[in-house]
This record gives C-alpha cells, sequence and structure tokens, in this order.
C-alpha cells in the first residue's frame, strides 16, 4: 500500500482508542497469570529449515492505522507445516477471534473491515483472545504482510491487556514473550524481483507495468490468486499464507536452506531498494 494510501487510510478511519476492561474475576485472573508465566521466548529466523519449520501467518483488522492509539478489532491467523516434503497450509487449524474490546467504530472504520458495535459485543475478551493466540503460535516463526504494523499493534495490544497480569523480573520489568514477525512484504520481493501486475486476458503482448512491490493486492493479481473477502482477517492471513508458499518454494529453488538465510537476504535487498538511485 503506498504511502499516500495510508495516509488517505488514517484520515478516514480515525484513531479509536479502547476503554479500560473490567477486572477479571479472581479465579479467572489467577488462571490468566498462570498461563502467561508458562510462555517461553518466541523464536528469531535462525537455522530453522525453509521446508519444515512452523509458522504462523496473521493479520490484524484494527479501528485504524495509528500504531500508537488505534485498537485491535480482530485477528485471524492460519499456520502452515510441513506437509510431505513440502510445506503446506493446515487447513482446518485457523486461528479466528473478535475481540470484545469498549471502542466506538467509525462509519467508515465500518466500511473497511465490516466489523460493526454488535460483533465486537459478542466478541471474546482480548486478554484471553491474545493469550489463547501467543500459545497456538509458540512452536512457530511468525509472518505477516507490513510485518511493522502488525507486529506493533499485537505487541501494544499485549502490553495493554495482558502486560499488568505477566510476571515481572526482581527490576520490575514486564516479562512478556512476544514474537517478532517477518515481513512476507519484503520477502516476496527479494526472492521473485518487482511485482508485475497481471497481463490483461485480451493484452497478452503488453508490456507487464510495475507496480508497487508492497502492495498485496498486486502480488495476488500478479500471481492469479483470487481472494473475494480481502479485509477480513482470516481471509487477508490466509492469502498472505499463499504467498509464503510461493515465496519458499522460490528460495529452496535459489539454494537458500534456512530461515536466516531468506532473512539475510531479505535485508540485503531493502537495504539495496533504499539507496538512493537504486
Amino acid at each position: 500500500m503506498s504511502s499516500s494510501m495510508w495516509q488517505t487510510l488514517r484520515q478516514w478511519l480515525g484513531a479509536r482508542q479502547a476503554a479500560p476492561l473490567p477486572p477479571l474475576p479472581p479465579p479467572q485472573r489467577h488462571e490468566l497469570q498462570q498461563r502467561l508465566a508458562q510462555l517461553q521466548p518466541f523464536a528469531q529466523p535462525g537455522a530453522q529449515p525453509l521446508a519444515t519449520q512452523a509458522l504462523v501467518v496473521f493479520d490484524l483488522e484494527t479501528t485504524g492505522l495509528d500504531r500508537q492509539r488505534d485498537s485491535v478489532l480482530s485477528i485471524g491467523a492460519v499456520r502452515i507445516q510441513a506437509c510431505g516434503a513440502q510445506p503446506g497450509i493446515a487447513l482446518g487449524h485457523s486461528f479466528a477471534r473478535v475481540l470484545k474490546v469498549p471502542v466506538p467504530i467509525s462509519p467508515l472504520g465500518q466500511l473497511f473491515h465490516g466489523l460493526t458495535q454488535d460483533d465486537l459485543s459478542q466478541g471474546q475478551d482480548p486478554r484471553l483472545a491474545l493469550l489463547e493466540l501467543l500459545e497456538w503460535g509458540q512452536d512457530a516463526l511468525w509472518l505477516a504482510w507490513h510485518a511493522w504494523f502488525d507486529q506493533a499493534m499485537l505487541h501494544r495490544a499485549a502490553q495493554q491487556w495482558l502486560g499488568k497480569h505477566a510476571p515481572s523480573s526482581r527490576t520490575g520489568k514486564m516479562l512478556l514473550p512476544l514474537p517478532g514477525v517477518c515481513d512476507l512484504a519484503q520477502l516476496l520481493p527479494a526472492l521473485l524481483g518487482p511485482c508485475p501486475t497481471a497481463l490483461q486476458a485480451d493484452m497478452p503482448n503488453k508490456t507487464p507495468v510495475i507496480s508497487g512491490d508492497h502492495d498485496l493486492d498486486a502480488w495476488l493479481q500478479a500471481l492469479g490468486l483470487a481472494h473475494s473477502a480481502r479485509h477480513d482477517a482470516v481471509a487477508d492471513a490466509m492469502a498472505t499464507a499463499e504467498l509464503a508458499l510461493i515465496a519458499l518454494a522460490h528460495a529452496q529453488a535459489q539454494g537458500l536452506q534456512t530461515w536466516g538465510q531468506l532473512a539475510s537476504l531479505a535485508s540485503q535487498r531493502e537495504r539495496e531498494r533504499q539507496q538512493p538511485g537504486f
């Protein structure tokens, strides 16, 4: 998505902060604290094999695009796991939660993400939903499209709703393990090059137009992946996961074997892209 589009969406959606939640009853609070204490640090890209490492691909729907003020409304995630010799999407094992957050939804925001105030009122307590997500993805590396945004929103929501229940160090530092998130919007162009838009069927001899390398819809179109339910968290996560499988196949074809190698390549290509005159 272009910077101008991000700015436009910020203006449309507006920042919406959630009000505090009511305290949990003591038994639920104690259980939450126990489960938080059992969370282990999340893995970072390293020697994990591309072919067998479990992945969580997730997407968030939010009240807007202000990482400091807006709130997470829903979470969608799917898993990629070893399936024979190649990784595949674990169908039937998706994660979908609408959060019961006390936050107003603007009419324009509702048009964008489709969630209503009634949807939120019937959602799950965000403390439990976020804990379940972290538990669900403990063994995996995490991926997202525009990970800088989803990671920031996920971490902020977890700190907001779970922070006071998490264990603390002797110095008072909160001990809440949170995943680092790999950005598929960087991995994909690092492996496949610039994103060409799909050729129209009636113009097969035309030169492809170069689209934004970090535009999810452009990549879906260019690679022939149709998704009509965009801006639904699970649907967006599924679309991103399908692109991730293509990226993994290209990475292995190029001789890469580990997630550390892939992350290093993506960082190198991103630095090159940002150099003047590139």
